[in-house]
């Protein structure tokens, strides 16, 4: 991400908003708690905000499955593979969760901030994201539930509902 935003800069852009979803969205946190500075305006969609919660720890019934005896189906195959495409996670990925908090990366950022999350997620727990939303210092924070909203916001009227959002948000910071 480091790289992408000395490009934008170095392109002359001086504003900058970034959305991230679902393990992106803590990808997302973990850079703007580094770089606070560098973002304007972030909206996040289903993030995952606590790693131990949602893989090394789970708490959703998916989660549970999809990450159960993950060190030691690791250490037999070398990954495991996750969700309906099969991505495939090593050893490291788990590591690095065990270190980096993404909720308490985003303590530091204070600029515009949206998350909008399903309160029906089975993937990622809502209760975990407006947990974290609550601890949350930013004067800036917005957050939407939406009612009976799984991961993703693949069915309608979500998917509408959140793009509208999205544009909504960016266009009017």
């Amino acid at each position: 991400m480091e790289a992408i935003f000395n490009f934008v800069k170095n392109q002359g852009f001086n504003w900058i908003g970034l959305a991230g979803a679902s393990f992106g969205g803590g990808i997302t946190a973990l850079y703007v708690g580094k770089y606070p500075e560098q973002i304007q305006s972030l909206f996040l969609a289903n993030p995952v905000l606590n790693y131990k919660k949602e893989f090394l720890n789970p708490t959703t019934p998916w989660a549970k499955e999809q990450f159960k005896n993950v060190f030691e189906r690791i250490d037999k195959d070398g990954f495991i593979a996750v969700g309906s495409r099969k991505f495939k996670i090593g050893r490291k990925v788990f590591e690095e969760m065990e270190k980096f908090y993404p909720c308490d990366s985003l303590k530091n950022y204070q600029g515009k901030l949206m998350i909008v999350h399903g309160d029906k997620d089975s993937k990622v727990a809502y209760e975990n994201v407006v947990e974290c939303f609550g601890a949350l210092p930013n004067q800036q924070k917005m957050i939407k539930i939406l009612k009976d909203s799984d991961h993703g916001f693949h069915e309608e009227p979500y998917e509408t509902q959140v793009v509208k959002m999205i544009v909504d948000f960016f266009v009017s910071s």
